[in-house]
């Protein structure tokens, strides 16, 4: 195996381990609903263990991370622009390894200064992922063995944005919002694609000679 498709493995690895993490921290928030609450919260100031969620956001950065670095090696060597895996790297800095620093307050509706900083590093790590998927897919577009995967990846970017409106105009009362499964929709879009991405890398050897 590569140094490449070893990086690789990490985003296989990220968002399952990411989706058993949640819902293991699940189980230790009393009252904790999947589809009225956000993932954030299980790592919030009303949650009974925390550390659980915000372990769980950090084991999700360094794979995304990691994974970033392995796509821009799988894309025809590492010979074109940087800009699209910085961008999904980025996210994993932002939105994951952050979200853990700077714990969402009881709603997650930034009302303190530490809720404030998780909704905007989250807000920068998403926005970044989406544009970085459509910069990717440009160059993907320009490697033969990528072009299908391409445009895979710019329905990703494009369907990311158009779920992040979504979520934010159903959002509603907790009491009785769908605020946590249209988010883990929302996310869910990105995960998979890391997961397929990572998968792709690992099975091809001949998408990563390094």
């Amino acid at each position: 195996m590569t140094n490449t498709q070893k990086l690789a493995t990490l985003g296989i690895a990220g968002p399952i381990i990411f989706a058993l993490g949640i819902i293991l921290a699940g189980t230790q928030f009393d009252g904790y609903s999947h589809i009225k609450q956000e993932i954030s919260q299980l790592g919030g100031i009303d949650s009974q263990y925390p550390w659980i969620q915000n372990f769980n956001f950090y084991l999700l950065s360094l794979c995304v991370v990691g994974f970033a670095f392995a796509l821009h090696k799988a894309i025809n060597g590492g010979s074109g622009s940087a800009l699209g895996p910085i961008l999904i790297g980025v996210f994993g800095v932002s939105s994951a390894g952050l979200s853990g620093v700077f714990p969402c307050d009881a709603l997650c509706e930034g009302v303190d200064a530490a809720g404030k900083l998780h909704l905007i590093t989250s807000l920068i790590g998403f926005v970044s992922f989406a544009i970085g998927l459509i910069v990717v897919s440009r160059r993907m577009k320009k490697a033969e063995r990528w072009q299908t995967w391409g445009r895979y990846t710019l329905i990703t970017g494009i369907l990311a944005f158009v779920l992040f409106f979504v979520a934010g105009a159903a959002g509603g009362d907790e009491a009785d919002g769908l605020d946590g499964l249209l988010q883990r929709i929302f996310i869910a879009n990105f995960l998979i694609w890391i997961l397929l991405t990572g998968l792709r890398i690992v099975r091809s050897t001949d998408l990563s000679q390094s």
